[in-house]
């Protein structure tokens, strides 16, 4: 019996060390200042846009703090929200942190907030609820765990940002698939079987506090779907590309068509490039034959893609030839960046590698980085009529480039709110990964750096539109879109 009793003491030794060795697990000082070096080193050897938004002094103090933080032991998902300050730092949003081995499994199988919600004058608003209990769509939440949320979103953009340092687009990630409200908040404040929520109801002033249980993630989706009938956010790229990469109507009663673009890339970025060419030549011939006199183009919510795919479209609107990117560079070459990785990053031939007169390397291959091509007019169904864009936090990397090449070369109308990307540049189109050696933790960052043909004195911040227009919750309820019915009585009005 006794033998029996200890071979059972054992096995529980066992699984709970288990459990203990990938959850809790510790980092000790002389590990998580290895990697921290390893990546601060990287990110300035390689990031071709480093110190775009601070000042080596101001990132060696902010460094020194995190060195300062990790001279403990601690478990390994602390120190993952170290790595994800540091990049955070950088404010570029094609930079990132991701989790490796154990710990990925772990944060994986973490329990969600069981609500999506929208942010709005740094007020958090409950858009969706799934969980238990009789929170209500609309209702405002006014704290979490005792923590106000004004402080909450203040410090969670200590470790999530974007391109540049406006709040705007930051704040419409949290809402979005990307850094998820739902999905952040625990992982930064701590995973917990329940949350206590305090509540004011939009219908009256008082408050209420609700406790509510998390989510595993499988539970979420499929509550979500039963109550509303679909999933708010898609789950992987397959259920991302099963949505239309763009569509189109027109409106011939009150005279506008509408364009409406998801992403500037249809299924993969080595695609036909005359998929999207016979896109917009259908639509302009369409435009042309009804006489439509005002376009309204909706790049909301839309990722990027290719930046050729933005210059077919302003084909049909400018007057002498336009070379959208006109200069694509990087810190180095092949040999270059032999220093920092193993990986075979195929550069020098890919991109025609040639030195500058500042010694980095200039992009000249531009049969296969085609946003390098000059685009020419077109003069058949040209479009002379008004234009209007439809902008928000979710429109980045090339549809922010779009949106920053139709203010520079046309005439355009924008409406809604500043785009998450840059107006004028972008980091991007080849990344690279940076793996811990002594941690589960790796960066992601790109090599190459991309100047538009826009104002060099408006390429550093977001497009920002000439009527702002934002939904309040009980628009985000009723399926309102304030933006397109803004921009319908513009249309109206002229």
């Amino acid at each position: 019996m006794m033998k029996h009793t200890i071979t059972i003491l054992l096995c529980i030794g066992i699984i709970q060390s288990s459990v203990f060795s990938q959850q809790d697990m510790l980092y000790y000082p002389v590990q998580m200042h290895h990697d921290l070096n390893k990546f601060r080193d990287a990110l300035e050897y390689a990031h071709p846009g480093f110190y775009s938004h601070l000042s080596k002094e101001e990132f060696e103090i902010h460094f020194t703090t995190l060195i300062s933080e990790s001279s403990k032991p601690l478990r390994k998902i602390e120190f993952y929200k170290l790595v994800l300050k540091l990049v955070a730092h950088l404010h570029d949003g094609h930079t990132r942190t991701f989790a490796l081995n154990h710990l990925r499994s772990y944060i994986g199988k973490q329990k969600l907030l069981p609500f999506h919600c929208y942010i709005k004058d740094e007020r958090i608003f409950v858009s969706r609820y799934i969980g238990n209990g009789e929170v209500r769509d609309g209702a405002e939440i006014i704290s979490i765990n005792g923590h106000n949320t004004n402080y909450i979103l203040s410090k969670l953009m200590e470790y999530y940002s974007g391109d540049g340092q406006s709040k705007g687009p930051i704040y419409y990630r949290f809402s979005s698939p990307f850094n998820s409200f739902y999905r952040i908040f625990p992982l930064i404040f701590g995973f917990n079987e329940s949350y206590e929520l305090v509540i004011k109801n939009h219908l009256s002033k008082g408050t209420k506090k609700f406790k509510v249980n998390s989510l595993e993630e499988g539970t979420f989706r499929e509550n979500e779907l039963k109550k509303y009938g679909d999933n708010l956010h898609p789950a992987g790229m397959a259920e991302i590309l099963a949505i239309d990469a763009y569509n189109f109507h027109i409106d011939q009663e009150n005279n506008y068509a509408l364009m409406k673009i998801h992403r500037f890339f249809k299924d993969d970025f080595y695609e036909d490039e005359n998929i999207y060419f016979n896109f917009y030549k259908e639509a302009f011939d369409k435009i042309s034959k009804n006489k439509i006199q005002n376009l309204i183009i909706d790049i909301r919510g839309n990722g990027g893609g290719k930046g050729s795919n933005v210059g077919k479209l302003l084909q049909y609107f400018i007057s002498t030839p336009l070379q959208p990117t006109w200069e694509i560079s990087l810190n180095g070459d092949e040999h270059y960046f032999s220093n920092i990785t193993q990986d075979q990053l195929d550069l020098n031939a890919y991109f025609g590698l040639k030195e500058s007169t500042s010694g980095k390397m200039i992009v000249t291959r531009s049969d296969n980085i085609t946003e390098l091509q000059t685009f020419k007019p077109i003069a058949e169904n040209s479009f002379n009529g008004e234009i209007y864009v439809l902008i928000d936090g979710g429109t980045l990397s090339a549809a922010s480039m779009a949106a920053g090449l139709l203010r520079e070369h046309t005439n355009a109308i924008f409406v809604g709110a500043e785009t998450g990307g840059y107006s004028g540049m972008s980091n991007g189109i080849r990344q690279l990964s940076i793996r811990g050696d002594h941690t589960d933790v790796g960066i992601n960052f790109p090599l190459l750096h991309s100047e538009f043909n826009v104002n060099p004195h408006l390429r550093d911040r977001g497009v920002t539109p000439d009527y702002t227009v934002d939904a309040s919750i009980r628009d985000i309820l009723e399926g309102k879109d304030v933006v397109l019915k803004f921009t319908l009585e513009l249309i109206k009005q002229d």
